[in-house]
């Protein structure tokens, strides 16, 4: 799964967000344009979301994920995709507490054969003014993102 990240991130083809505290990173989420197999339509994938275990529970997660679904809004989709191990029931939980639904599952999807639930959300454009600021009233969270031309996978 790392080889895979490195790859996504060497691509060009996602954008990165990455949450620090204190200058240090406790966490980032990658998101991607895919095209939708059942409709040919152009959506986004949040391709990885993740935070140290340390740092968990603590609202980090919550804040990369509206991150991304920002970065979504600014792109020509209307719908965001992510696949998270059927087994991981605090990502369900934060995903499902932030509108994501079920749409389906994927057997043996993960490298060590884990199933994938997949879950998506609609999305308007625009739908964050700019004028939101994503740090949030956690001061002491800074998000830093590298800026990537949005293309397909």
């Amino acid at each position: 799964y790392q080889r895979v990240i490195a790859q996504w991130f060497q691509s060009e083809m996602t954008e990165t967000i990455i949450g620090l505290m204190g200058g240090r990173p406790v966490g980032f989420a990658m998101i991607g344009m895919i095209k939708d197999e059942a409709s040919a339509q152009d959506i986004c994938e949040i391709l990885a979301i993740a935070v140290t275990p340390a740092k968990q529970h603590k609202g980090i997660g919550h804040l990369l994920l509206r991150a991304m679904e920002q970065k979504a809004s600014e792109w020509p989709v209307d719908r965001i995709l992510l696949h998270t191990a059927k087994d991981n029931i605090a990502a369900r939980g934060l995903f499902t507490k932030n509108g994501y639904v079920s749409s389906g599952m994927k057997t043996n999807f993960y490298p060590e054969g884990q199933d994938a639930l997949v879950m998506s959300k609609t999305i308007q454009p625009h739908l964050f003014p700019k004028s939101t600021s994503m740090k949030s009233s956690m001061k002491s969270l800074r998000l830093s993102g590298q800026k990537r031309k949005p293309s397909k996978l």
